[in-house]
């Protein structure tokens, strides 16, 4: 079984972040938290608000052909993925993979953030995030 610890953020895929971030300002009081910032990809580029006490990942596609823009394109913007704190990450990949579910990203061996994805199509339509041992917001320059 996976202990899972918290909800810890709530993503969307959106078109322009400046935009997105804009509306929830004014319309929830939303204050950034982390970002904006490019992971190692360049696929895209996100920011971390907290929004009434929920942290919201805002993601914008920054290649054409990326993961993000496939989405988009597909999909349109919208609800990307949910993220959950677990407290042993390669335990929660083991049991996954033992479930049959299929992983799309994982890095369970690196101090300081250890995340893994779960494809949509094997768990319900939803993609989900789980990570452990987020020490600060700066280990996300790390992925």
């Amino acid at each position: 079984m996976i202990n899972l610890t918290k909800i810890s953020h709530i993503a969307f895929a959106v078109r322009s972040i400046d935009e997105a971030v804009s509306i929830f300002q004014r319309l929830f009081g939303a204050t950034v938290i982390y970002g904006p910032f490019t992971p190692s990809d360049k696929q895209h580029k996100f920011i971390l608000l907290s929004v009434g006490g929920i942290v919201v990942e805002l993601m914008e596609p920054t290649d054409d052909q990326g993961f993000l823009a496939r989405f988009i394109a597909k999909r349109g913007e919208g609800f990307n993925h949910i993220g959950f704190d677990v407290d042993d990450i390669q335990s929660a990949s083991n049991a996954l993979k033992s479930e049959g579910l299929q992983i799309i990203r994982e890095r369970v061996d690196y101090p300081g953030l250890k995340y893994l994805f779960v494809h949509p199509k094997s768990f319900f339509g939803i993609e989900l995030h789980l990570e452990e041992d987020w020490r600060s917001y700066s280990d996300l320059e790390t992925i």
